[in-house]
């Protein structure tokens, strides 16, 4: 049973849904075949108890008579008709999730059967909850155009019976066409801002010929007046314009106005772009770009824009602690993890309190006290492993304690050759750094050319890790 496209089905499902699920086969309007239903509350019993797939066999006899040989072909069909009721399932639980949507069916249905008896009052509520709707991006400028075609067309219904045309007519076109616009403009600049993060990725300058038209269209058009527009234009022209300060400025401005009217996945992608953006400056020396980044991250965590289902991204995580660092902040880096651990995966929280706990310990200076933490990290998670290692190695360099490095060199070095299941991508900034901290404690001071040499090669490398405290040491011999 396991492996049929029923079970994958039905074992995606969070319990929740799968429970919403049952009871839509249990009513009678969406389901009459009570065999259908007896399979799948058969099934749901294994899933909400996590017990092992049930065979075909046993969920055959759940509704056949134990002497009634087991039919395949006919197993398929009924498995086959309960997946095309669950596609139902999936249509409905989107229709609820989705009011304007709603909304806009209850019309269309309303005028569709005649029932113009009822269509003042639903035309009121659908009015009241579009004013009220708070998520104001593209999809609600679409069911905002949707909604209006439905109402024109039912007023054009009315005056036709009537054999009139009035003014109200031309300003609801009008209403439609800018609703229509908005649509097409956002998703437009939304398409255009990823288009732009690959090609700076990718290294590629290309410019998108509809967007040239779109901007220019926007200096003279009040299109400019509705924040998603403006929001996306200047999202679109900090990716792609030089100088760029002043669109991320005043990008930075709308957002805090205006992110509460996107949805949790455009907010999302919102602020992934203005801190990559920020990173990227940062990267080019721009250090004022360090307080932006960690204000942004402060903001997106706050309000659980970067949060994936309640929980925060080790990789995150560790990047504002990074951040931190750089800027000597620790009691905030400290203060981080202890306000923002709990948001961790339990698996991996103690790990990631742990290694960053020894990372903070070793920008202050307290070796020891970073060897203690670096002890309790686990390492079957091979970047902690890998970062654990190259973070001790750096410690013992510190408390010069050579034999002891050169051994645990050696010791990497062979651990990250072995290594054949991790690609080769991974692994070459750590055998980078082993490498080029070998060389480092194999000279003497005496041997300035070789360390100049030496730091060179660091500088050149783009796939090293801990560039700065390896530069930092040479520079200290030279």
């Amino acid at each position: 049973m396991q492996e049929t496209r029923l079970y994958k089905t039905l074992d995606h499902l969070e319990i929740p849904q799968l429970s919403r699920f049952v009871k839509f086969m249990q009513s009678p309007y969406f389901n009459v075949n009570k065999n259908q239903l007896k399979i799948l509350e058969f099934l749901s019993q294994f899933l909400k108890n996590k017990e092992a797939p049930p065979s075909k066999e046993s969920c055959w006899y759940t509704y056949n008579d134990q002497n009634s040989p087991f039919d395949d072909l006919k197993f398929r069909k009924i498995c086959s008709d309960l997946l095309s009721k669950f596609e139902t399932f999936l249509i409905h639980e989107y229709i609820k999730t989705d009011g304007l949507l709603e909304k806009n069916i209850l019309l269309e249905q309303i005028q569709t059967n005649g029932f113009e008896f009822m269509l003042n009052k639903a035309m009121d509520k659908a009015d009241k909850y579009f004013v009220r709707f708070p998520e104001k991006s593209s999809n609600f400028h679409l069911r905002k155009y949707e909604k209006g075609k439905i109402e024109y067309e039912i007023d054009t219904q009315f005056d036709k019976q009537k054999n009139k045309k009035t003014r109200d007519q031309l300003l609801k076109i009008d209403n439609l066409s800018e609703s229509l616009d908005k649509y097409y403009v956002i998703e437009k600049l939304k398409m255009a801002c990823s288009l732009a993060t690959w090609q700076k990725k990718f290294k590629t300058l290309n410019r998108p010929f509809e967007v040239e038209i779109i901007l220019r269209l926007l200096a003279r058009n009040k299109l400019l007046e509705t924040p998603a527009i403006a929001i996306y234009r200047n999202m679109y022209l900090m990716l792609t314009e030089k100088p760029s300060l002043p669109y991320f400025q005043e990008l930075k401005l709308l957002v805090k106005d205006f992110f509460e009217i996107f949805d949790s996945e455009e907010q999302r992608d919102i602020f992934d772009a203005m801190i990559s953006y920020c990173v990227g400056e940062m990267n080019t020396g721009k250090s004022e770009f360090l307080e932006e980044t960690l204000n942004l991250y402060d903001i997106a965590i706050s309000n659980s824009i970067i949060l994936t289902n309640g929980e925060l991204s080790p990789i995150t995580f560790r990047n504002y602690i990074l951040l931190c660092l750089r800027s000597a902040q620790y009691e905030k880096a400290e203060l981080f993890i202890k306000n923002n651990a709990p948001l961790l995966n339990n698996k991996l929280r103690e790990n990631a309190m742990n290694f960053n706990m020894a990372r903070i310990a070793f920008y202050r200076k307290e070796w020891d006290n970073s060897i203690e933490y670096l002890s309790k990290v686990d390492y079957e998670d091979f970047l902690y492993d890998f970062n654990s290692r190259a973070l001790s190695l750096a410690v013992y360099y510190e408390l010069k304690e050579y034999d002891v490095l050169e051994s645990q060199i050696e010791s990497f070095s062979t651990f990250l050759s072995r290594k054949k299941n991790i690609s080769e991508s991974k692994t070459v900034v750590f055998k980078n750094f082993n490498r080029f901290l070998k060389r480092m404690i194999t000279l003497n001071r005496n041997e300035k050319e070789k360390l100049v040499q030496l730091k060179a090669q660091i500088i050149e490398e783009k796939a090293v890790i801990n560039k700065a405290w390896l530069l930092e040491k040479i520079d200290e011999l030279i």
